[in-house]
């Protein structure tokens, strides 16, 4: 997508305000008081007015859309149509004339799935009739091309569930994998490329409010930006009605009154601190006495995520080993983190007191509130896995049991975020006794890697400038043996055949890599790597398109 076309990125937070402004009179380490009296006195900048819907600026949005989609900029006016039903009011014909603008896009797109749920959608909520004979033979040409054959696929090829056997009490994990004392995950029994490892569902999502027209608000899933509103306010869109449902159970009710002080405060995830406070509220039926009584008996309790039996959760027990983590400190993080923690605590309370369900539910617990948002907010760093997309916008996830994100620029695993879960899948043989690591920057077979993240230490053999450094390096460019020559020479002619599905490319890469495991790191396998992983992650995208359209599918064509 161009930028450029879509909604203006967010000014500068209120948060990021206010900490330059504390930055500016040194008042790093100073005593909490102080920071709660200079955000008292700067109210102003938090308690901004609520947005609230209108027709008026939807109808705006929407040409705005319908502009992009007459120049074909599909995937922009799709988020230009989705602020337009953020903001229809209710009642009106401006929701069903979102939705059916929409089905327009999909149809183009060749999405003809989605053009039929959207067509629905228009239905359902009131599509004007004088345009309801443009919306049907739509709706006719929809069915007649999936009739014809034309669907972009319904049936994912390969599929990317975990494929080797599960750990019978963590069933996202496979069996024979330990963790050890460092969080680490440890090989029992000898693996192979190409093994799902890992495939797991996360307790909580935050979403950078700049993608807030593009992905839910709950779960994180693009669902080909096909979402629907919040009915109550502008900024908080969802991937259906039960993801929507389950958020408002969880936290929506108490965000949405205060939705657009909320977006005015936040930057990129920090709404993951607020969300898991309200999570350990809800495991108490909103009860702060109850969640205070806990916190206080379980303080400081030593105990283990991965020691859970998550065939049958105990989620207050999760909640427990949750606020009890050790948190985790870098260099860049113990000088701000002291200074934001203390400017998230105060300041979500602040917003979420303008909220008559939050004073009701924290009156006579304040302190206890604010300590316990301040804690939440030190502990987001260990907590939270990041995925950044190209235009620096974050999801965030916390799930209840992974691993320790320790880089390497050797990996033999391969983590994607994908539609609200983690998938981690082997790239290389993985023998028993040895771990499993990941790069959470370039690997040493990059093409065009780019820099190293701020603060990113890694101690792997192609980073060693000793003795082991040098051995490791020796052997990328030693002459490979005759067979690897061979392999690499069938490898290479599979991967430029467009006659080749990419279920059959991944599977030759696999044996390729399994074959000549032996001659790592020659450089004809650091290619053979890269390629595999850039297919790997295009093979995880495609199946939830798939799945989609086969749910989507079963519902408006075979009915």
């Amino acid at each position: 997508m161009n930028p450029t076309l879509l909604p203006p990125p967010l000014a500068t937070g209120a948060i990021d305000l206010l900490q330059e402004m504390l930055l500016e009179r040194g008042a790093i380490r100073a005593d909490f008081t102080l920071y709660q009296d200079f955000m008292d006195a700067r109210r102003d900048l938090l308690l901004v007015p609520e947005q609230g819907k209108c027709d008026a600026d939807a109808a705006r949005f929407r040409n705005t859309g319908n502009r992009l989609y007459l120049d074909g900029k599909y995937e922009e006016a799709l988020v230009w149509y989705n602020r337009s039903i953020c903001f229809a009011e209710k009642g009106t014909d401006q929701l069903a004339t979102g939705y059916g603008n929409r089905s327009a896009v999909y149809y183009e797109q060749g999405e003809y799935e989605f053009a039929l749920y959207n067509i629905d959608l228009a239905k359902k909520h009131g599509y004007p009739e004088k345009l309801m004979p443009k919306l049907r033979v739509r709706e006719l040409n929809c069915k007649q091309q999936i009739a014809a054959g034309r669907s972009k696929g319904t049936v994912p090829s390969p599929r990317m569930d975990i494929n080797v056997d599960t750990n019978p009490k963590i069933p996202f994990l496979a069996k024979g994998i330990k963790v050890d004392h460092r969080r680490i995950l440890v090989a029992e029994r000898d693996f192979n490329p190409g093994d799902v490892i890992m495939d797991a569902e996360p307790l909580l999502t935050a979403i950078d409010f700049n993608l807030c027209y593009e992905n839910c608000s709950h779960c994180g899933v693009k669902f080909s930006n096909s979402l629907i509103p919040c009915p109550g306010c502008v900024f908080f869109m969802y991937c259906g009605e039960e993801c929507r449902q389950k958020s408002w159970k969880l936290w929506h009710r108490f965000e949405c009154p205060v939705a657009t002080k909320l977006r005015n405060f936040s930057n990129f995830n920090v709404l993951s601190t607020p969300r898991l406070f309200f999570y350990g509220l809800s495991l108490f039926d909103d009860n702060l006495a109850e969640l205070k009584r806990f916190c206080e008996a379980n303080e400081g309790a030593e105990l283990n995520r991965f020691e859970l039996d998550y065939s049958n959760l105990d989620r207050r027990e999760l909640f427990k080993i949750l606020h009890n983590t050790e948190p985790r400190r870098d260099e860049v993080g113990e000088f701000n983190g002291y200074l934001e923690e203390k400017l998230i605590s105060y300041g979500y309370f602040l917003v979420f007191q303008t909220n008559p369900l939050m004073v009701s539910v924290t009156t006579g617990r304040r302190n206890f509130t604010i300590q316990t948002l301040n804690k939440l907010a030190r502990l987001a760093t260990t907590l939270l896995s990041n995925n950044r997309d190209y235009l620096g916008r974050i999801i965030s996830w916390i799930f209840p049991a992974i691993p320790a994100n320790i880089h390497t620029c050797d990996p033999n695993a391969h983590t994607a975020f994908e539609s609200g879960r983690m998938k981690m899948v082997l790239l290389r043989p993985v023998a028993a006794g040895k771990p499993i690591v990941e790069s959470f920057g370039p690997s040493w077979w990059t093409s065009n890697p780019e820099p190293r993240p701020p603060g990113m230490s890694c101690s792997c053999a192609a980073c060693d400038d000793g003795p082991r450094g040098r051995v490791w390096r020796a052997q990328l460019h030693r002459k490979p043996p005759p067979e690897t020559v061979k392999d690499f020479a069938v490898a290479a002619q599979v991967l430029s055949s467009d006659d080749i599905g990419d279920a059959a490319k991944l599977n030759a890469l696999q044996q390729f890599i399994k074959r000549n495991s032996h001659v790592h790191p020659a450089v004809q396998v650091g290619q053979i790597l890269e390629r595999y992983q850039l297919l790997l992650t295009k093979a995880i995208h495609a199946e939830r398109g798939a799945l989609n359209r086969a749910q989507l599918q079963a519902a408006y064509v075979e009915q």
